[in-house]
């Protein structure tokens, strides 16, 4: 299978084939990010697409399975080292990043 692009148009469908609940909160996700302008398209082989940072870099991978890639270099947080541990604190305490996770 080689890589193909992901347009909100390929990925809701996807989304809606997969006739579950976990196809209905990805719908959701994508949605959300689409509205608050932070879609990036992405070139893969399977469904993805990313959220855009307060910089317009890539800061989440959004997986069709629910998994999140997240990116911590300093360089993609204008708000410098403070910026970025705060997420991780908010995802931490969101059970959605190990707690003893070292950035």
């Amino acid at each position: 299978m080689s890589k193909q692009a992901w347009p909100v148009e390929a990925l809701s469908e996807h989304y809606a084939g997969l006739g579950n609940v976990n196809g209905a909160h990805m719908q959701m996700v994508l949605d959300w990010v689409v509205a608050n302008d932070r879609f990036i398209e992405s070139e893969a082989k399977a469904p993805l697409f990313s959220i855009a940072g307060k910089k317009s870099d890539r800061l989440f991978a959004v997986f069709a399975s629910g998994h999140v890639y997240v990116w911590f270099d300093l360089l993609r947080y204008p708000g410098g080292d403070n910026e970025r541990t705060q997420l991780a604190d908010e995802l931490k305490s969101a059970d959605l990043m190990k707690a003893n996770f070292d950035l």
